[in-house]
């Protein structure tokens, strides 16, 4: 062997270290792009929200902040306040009678759609069956969740609060939520628990595998700040980097602590996960002194078998939202639909959120009064 020459060894280690280095570096352009993607979203695109309003919940994965008081933006004309109280429901802000406790009480479970996104509380369907039961609301949708953080809180909620009225929200995609592990965002991945099939037809509920980090970043702070090279760095540095490499590193342990029998796999079949959910539910209403309501923005094949098996569980009723919103539709289309029920903004409008409107909350609320056996109230003609 010469003098000038590297051993083996030596090679076999320059190799590898040069793989590692370029592998790093790759890593970190993709880390750079997804986070000046992310940066665009807050500044341009997205929805923004002034202030913190959740937190890390090691049962749930993550919920409310009790006590927030914050604005959800959707659009220049369309800023919404959202107060949480100290219990974690959603509230008016103006403090409304609707969150005293009167009776009948009606408590509501689901995600977004039943938090009433881009709507205020009082706008919402749930405290609209309240109002005209005469009673008071609990919203204790949190938008994101599942199938599975909504039996944990019905467990919680509903022998603590004894409601006349539960509400639960659904869609098919609620059953997605609950298979994953993580909730995504555009750039975390929050650790959530997901149900896996413990025996024949029971539910097994895996807890969240890892702890979150997004919570404490202070991303909330970049919504209000002006665009510029110094708030980029610092957005990127201190906020998407840490962010970005974390949900990388909850998608890699998830899928390793799988792989090596650490987790349990996610429970596959939907169609039966909704139905030991709903039925749980129904149950704990029903003996509670509850009647049970299943409001879902679900619609096409899979909508229609759900809305079907649900409706075989006694006590239980089926609101089905796309059908009752299309009775209200002139012409009967997706675009309709979309121009008469969802959010737009500005001149001529464009459509910035899919979410339904207070128009279509208080067509919702009809039907859930009719489901419960209450007289119409007409009250998408109401102001």
């Amino acid at each position: 062997m010469s003098g000038g020459s590297l051993s083996l060894s030596k090679r076999f280690a320059f190799a590898a270290g040069t793989v590692v280095f370029a592998a790093a570096f790759v890593y970190l352009g993709t880390v750079l792009l997804r986070g000046s993607y992310a940066y665009y979203q807050f500044k341009v695109k997205s929805h923004a929200w002034a202030g913190r309003a959740w937190q890390e919940d090691p049962e749930l994965g993550y919920a409310h902040v009790p006590g927030f008081r914050g604005i959800q933006t959707l659009a220049a004309d369309l800023k919404v306040p959202v107060w949480i109280d100290e219990r974690g429901f959603r509230i008016p802000s103006d403090g409304a009678a609707a969150t005293r406790g009167d009776r009948p009480l009606v408590l509501a479970f689901g995600d977004s759609n039943t938090f009433g996104q881009g709507s205020r509380a009082e706008e919402t369907y749930t405290f609209l069956v309240a109002r005209e039961l005469g009673g008071s609301a609990i919203n204790a949708a949190v938008s994101g969740y599942g199938l599975l953080p909504m039996l944990l809180r019905a467990r919680r909620l509903i022998p603590q609060y004894k409601p006349d009225v539960v509400l639960i929200g659904y869609a098919p995609g609620l059953e997605q939520r609950s298979m994953t592990g993580f909730s995504e965002t555009r750039l975390a991945a929050i650790p959530i628990p997901y149900f896996y099939e413990a025996s024949q037809g029971t539910l097994g509920i895996q807890e969240p595998l890892s702890e979150s980090i997004v919570f404490d970043l202070g991303l909330d702070s970049y919504w209000p700040t002006e665009v510029g090279a110094g708030d980029f760095l610092s957005f990127l540095l201190l906020g998407a980097a840490p962010a970005l490499i974390h949900r990388d590193y909850v998608n890699s342990y998830l899928w390793l602590a799988r792989a090596v029998g650490c987790a349990k796999p996610p429970m596959s079949d939907g169609r039966t996960m909704t139905k030991l959910v709903m039925e749980e539910i129904a149950l704990l209403a029903s003996e509670h002194g509850g009647k049970p309501v299943v409001v879902s923005v679900g619609h096409g094949p899979d909508a229609a078998d759900r809305h079907a098996l649900m409706r075989e569980i006694p006590e239980l009723r089926v609101v089905n939202v796309r059908g009752r919103l299309e009775e209200t539709l002139p012409v009967k289309s997706v675009e309709a639909l979309r121009r008469a029920y969802y959010f737009w903004s500005g001149s001529p409008p464009v459509l910035v959120d899919f979410h339904y409107n207070p128009k279509a909350q208080r067509i919702i609320a009809d039907g859930i009064l009719v489901a419960l056996g209450e007289q119409p109230r007409a009250l998408a003609d109401q102001p």
